[in-house]
């Protein structure tokens, strides 16, 4: 399976808190997603979106990204229509907070991963909201093993030894 990665580099066109960086991000993605009527269905449906995206680099140690600034944000998917989209449209798409200035789209390099670090969490939500309020981390890890070997499935089509 390729995993493509495409690079997109934006301008802020406001200062930007870090807690809403995530948020404003989804909406500039979500917002070019809606460009086409294909991908508008895509992101209406239910289900796996295929992709995934990290913050605004390079972090500003006061949490605050600043109006005018180039950022990177990182973004991966196992579709190469979806990534080639991205690489299309996110270059010249505008949200309120950005303004894409360009990017770079490549395949990741296949390798055995030893390790795996995030600065971005893992969300669940369901319908009483997010986990926290209402779960167990008992109940938190099972509901992520569970995700994981359901979209393992669904991302390379093979079923896999579930008990690990």
């Amino acid at each position: 399976m390729l995993v493509f990665e495409y690079r997109s580099k934006v301008k802020l066109k406001k200062d930007l808190p870090y807690e809403k960086t995530s948020e404003s991000f989804a909406y500039f993605i979500d917002s070019a997603l809606g460009l086409d009527e294909h991908y508008l269905q895509f992101h209406k449906q239910a289900g796996y979106k295929y992709y995934v995206y990290d913050m605004l680099y390079p972090i500003e140690k006061d949490g605050i990204y600043k109006k005018g600034k180039i950022y990177t944000v990182r973004i991966r998917t196992v579709k190469q229509d979806l990534a080639e989209y991205f690489s299309d449209k996110l270059p010249f798409h505008n949200s309120e907070e950005f303004q894409g200035k360009g990017g770079e789209l490549r395949i990741i390099p296949k390798k055995m991963l030893e390790r795996i670090y995030s600065v971005t969490p893992i969300l669940q939500k369901n319908n009483q909201g997010y986990w926290k309020g209402h779960m167990r981390l008992a109940e938190f890890e099972e509901r992520l093993k569970v995700n994981l070997i359901k979209k393992y499935k669904c991302f390379t089509g093979e079923e896999l030894d579930e008990d690990f």
